[in-house]
């Protein structure tokens, strides 16, 4: 069974469940919804423990690591900022094991491209940049310029989506990310698949 089991105390409110979301960076979101449950407990709002634990174990979040099955396998997080980033790399080293990794990447013109880069490369994956569907996404060749050697800049979407899946192969993992918008562009592409 994929995902994390949690058990956390907050005042009165103590809940043990298991999240469906990957991660073990999802055992700090659970514990920070379990202490605004029991805030809002505190000022009159009651939630019991089973509504908690239920809306725990129910929790759906798009694009953070959805893994969509298929030759290549395909992960999709919308990792936007470093913080996010550092957070999906052991979480991906652990889905993906030896398995080839390809990186789709797009990020925003305002955020910290370099930090979300930084990040990225322990895993060591076979970069591809490109960009969504928005006049705020960074040009790809910007992008494959700040990564250095080794970078592929594809700017349409469709086209960077093939060649990362045919850099993958059959038995290799698409690792998307960088950016929401391009977690949604890639999600419309591709179709309604998912865990």
């Amino acid at each position: 069974m994929e995902g994390v089991t949690v058990d956390v105390t907050v005042g009165t409110l103590a809940v043990h469940a298991h999240l469906p979301l990957r991660g073990t960076f999802q055992i700090a979101n659970a514990g920070l919804a379990v202490a605004a449950a029991a805030a809002m407990t505190e000022r009159g709002i009651p939630l019991d423990a089973a509504a908690v634990q239920r809306g725990l174990e129910t929790v759906e979040w798009p694009a953070r690591l959805q893994w969509l099955p298929g030759e290549p396998g395909m992960l999709i997080d919308g990792a936007h900022n470093p913080a996010a980033m550092a957070a999906i790399v052991p979480a991906v080293r652990e889905l993906v094991g030896e398995r080839p990794l390809v990186a789709l990447v797009g990020c925003m013109m305002d955020k910290d491209v370099a930090g979300i880069l930084a990040e990225l490369r322990p895993l060591e994956p076979i970069p591809v940049f490109t960009q969504a569907g928005t006049p705020r996404a960074t040009p790809a060749m910007e992008l494959a310029r700040c990564w250095g050697a080794g970078a592929r800049a594809i700017t349409a979407l469709p086209d960077a989506l093939v060649a990362a899946r045919l850099l993958a192969g059959p038995d290799g993992v698409v690792l998307v990310c960088g950016s929401l918008y391009l977690a949604g562009d890639v999600m419309r592409l591709v179709g309604p698949r998912s865990d």
